[in-house]
């Protein structure tokens, strides 16, 4: 079983795009940190991250997340954890 738009292949984590809406604009990224340090480019900087170095992800909507890395934004957390 696996998260949502959390995409596993050849060895290399992917996050899968939110779809532009109709008027062209795309919708917000959640922001994603790894082992606590926000990645500057979110899903963009995360191709060097291996999946057997993964210890945990946690996903969290805009009202769950935790304070300290939500940063007020309304498009969620992605958290992962490394060995």
């Amino acid at each position: 079983m696996g998260i949502p738009g959390v995409i596993v292949r050849d060895n290399t984590i992917f996050l899968a795009r939110y779809a532009a809406s109709s008027i062209g604009a795309t919708k917000p990224q959640p922001l994603i940190y790894v082992n606590g340090m926000l990645l500057s480019n979110g899903a963009d900087n995360i191709g060097w991250l291996s999946p057997e170095s993964v210890q945990a992800v946690e996903v969290y909507n805009a009202i769950n997340a935790p304070m300290q890395y939500s940063k007020g934004r309304s498009a969620g957390v992605i958290l992962i954890w490394t060995k």
